[in-house]
């Protein structure tokens, strides 16, 4: 069975994988998401962009237990600045959102920008796509930080929540 079926099924493990050949650029997880485009749902999509230390992660992780109160199936992409070893997520914002992890029934995906402007990486459009068809509404894009010059986030959210630290007001 195809990734994308699997998707389309529930299947975590399957939207995981398919997730992560998007950011790889695999040609493989591009047939894979056109397979599912036909059949993803549109999901609302809540962007939060802020500086560091704002409390990005911190105001998503409550935002997401409101919505699993009320019954809502929530997929997370959580953008962090890219690692100079590795090229993966740097901050791994799953460490911050244990609770929201144990309902269950919430989808989180950490994923480096590399490099990629605007705030956002390549592969969110497609993460994005992967949730929808996963079932997941709505779905939470975490921007990797400055706030101003995060514009793609712009295009791909209805909502978009920016933060400020306390020192914006001094």
């Amino acid at each position: 069975m195809a990734l994308a079926e699997k998707v389309l099924k529930g299947d975590d493990k399957s939207a995981a994988r398919l997730i992560s050949l998007i950011e790889e650029g695999k040609e493989e997880g591009y047939k894979e998401l056109r397979r599912l485009l036909p059949h993803a749902k549109r999901a609302q999509v809540i962007g939060v962009t802020g500086p560091a230390g704002a409390g990005k992660s911190t105001v998503i992780g409550q935002l997401t237990l409101q919505f699993i109160a009320q019954g809502c199936k929530v997929g997370i992409i959580a953008i962090d600045p890219t690692s100079l070893r590795g090229q993966g997520a740097l901050l791994g914002d799953r460490i911050r959102m244990k609770e929201v992890e144990k309902s269950g029934t919430t989808f989180i995906r950490s994923m480096a920008h590399r490099g990629y402007p605007g705030g956002v990486a390549r592969a969110a459009i497609g993460a994005k796509c992967v949730l929808e068809g996963l079932g997941k509404d709505p779905i939470v894009i975490e921007s990797v930080g400055a706030g101003q010059s995060d514009k793609a986030l712009y295009f791909l959210a209805d909502t978009v929540i920016t933060l400020l630290t306390p020192d914006f007001w001094r």
